[in-house]
C-alpha cells in the first residue's frame, strides 16, 4: 500500500469520526480543545472534496457541515487590536465558548495549517469562510508572533517560526520572512550542535514535523525550502532511531497516557512506514491526513530495517541561549531488534510536570486490547494514586542497560507516600512465582527477578506489578522464541525452569551500599552498586566500567 492511499485511509477514518460525533451547543464537536474542532473539521472538508474518499453522507452535506464547525471555531479569536491575547484563541471551551479565557497555544500549531489549509482549498470555500480564515490569517499577521527570536529552540519556537516565515510569504512581508527563515537555520544549528533536548516527546516531536512540512510544502524559494528539508529530516531521523513498528522506544522526556504504556500517537507513523496496522482509533488526530513529506530511502531504512539487532547510543546537551552555557549531558541507549527493543536514559532529569519515562522493553504496535510496553518505576511527584497512572517516576532509582537486559536499583523509597515500585506488563501468557515472573508475549519471552516479594494484578489493558519495601531492585532478560530454538525450549514452563538457573545477586552492605549482580544468558557479568553515604553509582559489564565514549549526537 501506498504512502498515498494510507494518507486517504487516515482522511477517511478521522472523516467517519467527525460525521458520527454529535454536535454541541453552538456547534462545537469538542469543547476541552478547540484544536479538536478545527482538525477534525479540516479533515471533513478534505475528504467532501476527493472523490477518491467513500463517504457515508452526502458530500454537499458532508462539506456543509465542516464549514459550520470551522466557523464557528474561527469566530472565537481574539481580534481586538487593544488585547494582550490578539490572535489567540481559547483552548478550553467550558462552559461557554464565546466567553472562554484566550490561550496561547492553539495558534502556534493551527496557524500554520490554517493558512496551509487555505490556499489548498480556498477555491471550493463559502463566501463567509473565506472571509472569516482571511480575517483570522491577517489577524494573526498583526499579532506579536512575528516578534519571537530563538531562545530555547523548543518545540513552540518552532511552529511560530514556521508561522512567520509562511505568514511573510503569503502577505509579501520579506522582513518577516527573513527572520522565520533565520530563526528556523538558528534552530537546525542548535540541533545539530546539542541535540534533540525534548527526547521522544512524541505529542511535540509530531507538532515540529507536522508544521514544518507545512512550510516546506508552500515556501517557494529553494534555499529556504531546503533548509526546511534538512530540518524535516532531522527529526525524521530521530524518529526512525528510536522506532519498531509503530512503537516509540527507549525514554521519553514527556509521555502522555495515549504514549504510555501502550504506543497510541503513530497516525503519522502509519502513513510514513505503513509496516503495522491501521490504528482503529484515533488519540491525536492534528493534522496527520495532510503530510505530504515522503522521507529518504535512507532514513526510511533506519526504521524498517532491524533483521540484525542494533545498539544506539546517542548524547543531548541541556543549552540555554540566554545563559549561554550547557547544564548537563543525558546518555540515550536502545538496543533495537526486530520483535523487541529495550532502553532508556541513563540519567534521571526533571522534566516538565515529572513526566519523564525513563525507561521500557517496547513491543510492536498490534491492534489488539494490551500495552505493548514492560516497565518498572517507584512512584513520584504527580503520580495519580488510582494506581492507573502508569507515569510520573520519582528520582530513587539508578540504572544499567545492555543489549537484552536492563537492570534497576529502587533506594531511599519514602516510606510515608508510595513505599512501593509499579510494574507494568503486557498481557500475555505469565507465570508468578514469589519473586519472580516469567512471560511470553507473541514470538518474546520475559524473565523478570525482583528483590522484593510482588502482587499481580490483572488491569483491562495490562497486567500490574506491586512490590512493597523502601529498598528493591528488578533485573529482566529478554529472549526471542527463535532464539530459543536451539534449547529445546517449547513453552513458557520450559523457559521458566531454563532461566531459574540464572539467578540474580541482590545484597545489602552494611547500611550505606545496595548491590546487585546477575550473569546473562550469553555469560556476560554485570553488577549495578549504589553507595548511599557516597550518592555514588558503579555500573561494570564483565568487569569494565560503563563508557559514554561512543555516545554522539
Amino acid at each position: 500500500m501506498s504512502f498515498e492511499t494510507r494518507k486517504l485511509e487516515v482522511i477517511s477514518m478521522a472523516a467517519e469520526k467527525a460525521l458520527s460525533l454529535p454536535l454541541r451547543k453552538q456547534h462545537y464537536w469538542f469543547f476541552e480543545d478547540i484544536r479538536d474542532n478545527f482538525y477534525y473539521a479540516m479533515h471533513l472538508f478534505a475528504a467532501s472534496q476527493d472523490e477518491r474518499i467513500p463517504l457515508s453522507v452526502d458530500r454537499e452535506a458532508a462539506k456543509s457541515l465542516a464549514e459550520l464547525v470551522l466557523l464557528n471555531s474561527i469566530k472565537l479569536q481574539d481580534q481586538n487590536p487593544q488585547s494582550p491575547m490578539y490572535g489567540h484563541w481559547p483552548l478550553n471551551l467550558n462552559p461557554e465558548p464565546l466567553k472562554a479565557e484566550k490561550n496561547t497555544l492553539p495558534v502556534e500549531f493551527f496557524g500554520g495549517l490554517l493558512l496551509y489549509f487555505y490556499e489548498k482549498y480556498k477555491g471550493t470555500f463559502s463566501e463567509e469562510l473565506h472571509i472569516e480564515i482571511n480575517n483570522a490569517l491577517t489577524t494573526i499577521y498583526h499579532s506579536n508572533l512575528k516578534d519571537r527570536v530563538p531562545e530555547l529552540f523548543n518545540h513552540h519556537e518552532t511552529k511560530i517560526f514556521v508561522i512567520q516565515l509562511m505568514f511573510g510569504q503569503f502577505f509579501n512581508d520579506n522582513q518577516m520572512k527573513t527572520n522565520g527563515y533565520n530563526h528556523l537555520k538558528a534552530l537546525y544549528h542548535h540541533l545539530i550542535e546539542y541535540g534533540l533536548r525534548e527526547y521522544g516527546a512524541l505529542p511535540w516531536v509530531w507538532h515540529r514535523i507536522q508544521s514544518i512540512t507545512f512550510a516546506q510544502e508552500y515556501i517557494l524559494d529553494e534555499p529556504i525550502k531546503q533548509t526546511l528539508t534538512d530540518l524535516l529530516n532531522f527529526f525524521w531521523q530521530e524518529r526512525s532511531t528510536f522506532y519498531l513498528k509503530g512503537a516509540w522506544v527507549g525514554a521519553h522526556s514527556r509521555g502522555l497516557p495515549h504514549d504510555i504504556p501502550k504506543d497510541e500517537n503513530n497516525l503519522i507513523d502509519y502513513i510514513q512506514f505503513g509496516d503495522f496496522p491501521l490504528p482503529t482509533s484515533i488519540s491525536r488526530l492534528e493534522g496527520a491526513g495532510f503530510l505530504s513529506y515522503q522521507i529518504p530511502f535512507f532514513i526510511c531504512e533506519i526504521a524498517l530495517n532491524h533483521q540484525q539487532p542494533v545498539e544506539v547510543k546517542k548524547q543531548i546537551h541541556l543549552f540555554t541561549e540566554e545563559d549561554k552555557k550547557e547544564l548537563e549531558v543525558l546518555h540515550h541507549y536502545v538496543y533495537i531488534t526486530s520483535s523487541y527493543a529495550m532502553g532508556g536514559m541513563w540519567e534521571r532529569t526533571d522534566e516538565y510536570l515529572n513526566e519523564q519515562h525513563r525507561w521500557d522493553i517496547s513491543l510492536p504496535v498490534e491492534n489488539n486490547n494490551t500495552s505493548n510496553q514492560l516497565y518498572f518505576f517507584h512512584p513520584g511527584e504527580g503520580f495519580d494514586s488510582s494506581m492507573e497512572d502508569g507515569r510520573h517516576q520519582s528520582p530513587f532509582s539508578e540504572v544499567l542497560y545492555h543489549k537484552n537486559v536492563v537492570c534497576a536499583l529502587f533506594y531511599d523509597l519514602p516510606t510515608e507516600s508510595h513505599p512501593f515500585i509499579i510494574g507494568n506488563l503486557p498481557k500475555g501468557e505469565w507465570i508468578k512465582d514469589e519473586k519472580d515472573l516469567y512471560g511470553k508475549v507473541g514470538d518474546v519471552y520475559f524473565a523478570v527477578h525482583l528483590y522484593n516479594p510482588i502482587l499481580l494484578i490483572e488491569q483491562e489493558q495490562n497486567l500490574l506489578v506491586k512490590s512493597k519495601g523502601n529498598k528493591n531492585g528488578v533485573v529482566i532478560e529478554v529472549l526471542t522464541t527463535n532464539e530459543l530454538k536451539s534449547l529445546s525450549i517449547q513453552n513458557l514452563l520450559d523457559f521458566k525452569t531454563y532461566m531459574g538457573s540464572f539467578n540474580v545477586g541482590f545484597a545489602l552492605k552494611g547500611g550505606d551500599e545496595m548491590f546487585m549482580s546477575y550473569i546473562t544468558t550469553q555469560g556476560e557479568s554485570l553488577q549495578l552498586n549504589y553507595d548511599f553515604s557516597q550518592r555514588k553509582v558503579t555500573r561494570l559489564i564483565d568487569d569494565q566500567v560503563i563508557s559514554f565514549n561512543d555516545y554522539s549526537i
